[in-house]
């Protein structure tokens, strides 16, 4: 979490030059005058006179409408309104960011962009859909941890309406009639909801699992500083792109750790995201408490890696241990911090592309080691390859021997049950093979059809493969799931030279025959061709980096 606000500020000097995207993907420079303002310096001249330096407004804190501004005021804008506020120096007037869509939206309010038309800063501006009474206490309460949490200096207020206004009938999503409106101004939080870059693919695995870390980092934080969010979800997250930074954000079902009583937060029983709240909460419109905050995030995080199957599997134990029906039995969040910390360790080794020293021996230039990277990385999280098994598969002993010296996990099976053993054996690289054996990988592991290291070397009609796992003692008699040992196949597939070695090894000779007549009067054959899986890495081009092979 955020322990300051970051101030966002326009000049005159810098608002052609400006990252408009820190502040949304629908922000450009054409929106501003030349002094870097929402409204031209003549506007603001005209908005100080009738307002500021009117005794009516005088130590008021309010929003006009944009048609009280014609009527009452005489000024026309094309803005949504301007905003009034004393401020601790002087009064501040406020212009709403009409071309940004609003930041968020909820039952209860939404959340727009507005500028300070004195010091170009950017804030952002909450509304209150005021249905009842009870509304407005849980909202100024929000106003007040803004403030504890070095949001700004939050302040809340009404809105000054022309005298023959129409206000028309509304109604929230939730089908209540909205009975008045009040404001909030507060930090602006650079971003967009994690909620919507999380399902649109924008993450890399990293970026995820560093996003997963910051969330529980974030509640944890908030935790500390004594409050209990009650509504955690990906929605109520901010995401900086740039700057690779999560947010908490959306304090109005907040409540005080200290605090026992509903009658004091009369919303935060009720306010909860039904996919998100603890079974506790849901069977008695209990108050949340730290337990509640664990399991929406555990929900929070399911929903981020649940179409990941390489963090899904890898992650799913810490979030049962965060969805645990038992509320005193949930993870602590400091455990689940160094259990993420610690898997991101283990994931950087086996999984990460982050080892480009490790190919300098082969691609010595900056541009061809990421070429190399951007073609090996497609598939990753799909088919759970690791990087060990890429390398494996394209043969780059360095690397492995690097990878292995970092202790990648030599166990690890892609979505098949290939192993980094499995790659090299099926592409013929015996130097890797005898590397991989030499540092502990199981020789005669099978993969989800049940074929071994050696049956995929024989069937490859890998001859040096092939002498390497006989030397380190491979089983000659396994069968995959057709039946078949290596031998059957190197005689199916006319490897004579891989048949001559495996007849001189074979002590079952016999019988190994005797099956291979009957499985190729079957279809087992054609059904262990085809079953080799069409998704392993293919090897590269060693001499053209620059594009993925297409063998």
């Amino acid at each position: 979490m955020q322990s300051h606000s970051e101030i966002f500020t326009l000049t005159k000097d810098n608002y052609k030059d400006f990252d408009y995207r820190r502040l949304s993907p629908y922000a450009r420079s054409e929106d501003f005058s030349t002094n870097g303002r929402l409204l031209s310096a003549e506007q603001i001249a005209l908005l100080e006179e009738k307002i500021i330096h009117n005794p009516k407004f005088k130590d008021m804190d309010m929003r006009f409408s944009k048609l009280y501004l014609k009527k009452e005021l005489g000024i026309e804008i094309d803005r949504g309104g301007i905003i009034l506020i004393q401020e601790e120096k002087s009064p501040q007037l406020y212009a709403t960011y009409k071309n940004i869509p609003q930041l968020g939206q909820g039952g209860y309010g939404k959340v727009k962009a507005i500028q300070n038309l004195h010091t170009g800063e950017i804030k952002a501006l909450k509304v209150l859909l005021l249905i009842k009474d009870y509304h407005l206490p849980p909202f100024l309460f929000e106003a007040d941890v803004l403030s504890k949490l070095d949001r700004g200096h939050p302040i809340v207020f009404s809105k000054e309406r022309a005298q023959d206004e129409v206000v028309p009938v509304k109604f929230n999503s939730y089908d209540e009639k909205i009975c008045g409106k009040y404001y909030l101004v507060q930090s602006f939080v650079p971003g967009e909801n994690l909620y919507k870059i999380a399902n649109s693919s924008f993450f890399s695995n990293e970026d995820l699992l560093n996003v997963i870390l910051q969330a529980i980092e974030c509640v944890q934080a908030f935790h500390a500083r004594g409050f209990i969010h009650g509504d955690i979800k990906e929605d109520n997250f901010i995401y900086d792109k740039i700057k690779k930074k999560l947010t908490l954000i959306d304090f109005g079902a907040v409540i005080s750790n200290s605090n026992d009583s509903s009658k004091d937060f009369p919303l935060a029983s009720v306010t909860l995201t039904l996919n998100y709240a603890a079974p506790e909460r849901l069977k008695s419109a209990k108050l949340p408490t730290v337990a509640s905050d664990i399991y929406a995030l555990g929900c929070t995080i399911y929903y981020l890696v649940k179409n990941n199957p390489l963090l899904k599997d890898d992650l799913l134990e810490l979030i049962n241990h965060m969805l645990c029906g038992n509320p005193s039995q949930r993870i602590p969040l400091d455990k689940a911090i160094f259990r993420v910390k610690e898997y991101i360790k283990k994931y950087n080794i086996n999984y990460s592309f982050d080892y480009l020293d490790s190919l300098k021996k082969e691609f010595p230039t900056r541009e061809e080691q990421l070429s190399y990277i951007a073609c090996r990385g497609k598939g990753i999280s799909k088919n759970k390859f690791s990087i060990l098994m890429l390398a494996a598969a394209d043969g780059k002993r360095f690397i492995v021997q690097e990878l292995l010296e970092k202790k990648a996990d030599i166990r690890l099976c892609d979505a098949k049950g290939w192993t980094a053993l499995h790659f090299a054996a099926f592409y013929g690289h015996a130097d890797i093979v005898k590397t991989l054996l030499v540092n502990g990988a199981a020789i005669n592991i099978q993969n989800g059809n049940g074929a071994t290291p050696l049956i995929f070397a024989a069937y490859k009609g890998r001859l040096e493969v092939v002498k390497v796992l006989l030397d380190h003692g491979a089983n000659l008699d396994s069968r995959d799931s057709a039946g078949l040992t290596a031998l059957n196949l190197a005689i199916v597939y006319w490897h004579t030279e891989v048949e001559k070695l495996l007849r001189a090894k074979s002590t079952t000779n016999a019988s190994s025959q005797n099956n291979l007549a009957a499985s190729s009067s079957s279809s087992s054959l054609f059904f262990y061709h085809n079953s080799v899986p069409n998704n392993t890495p293919q090897p590269q081009n060693v001499n053209n980096v620059m594009t993925p092979s297409t063998k």
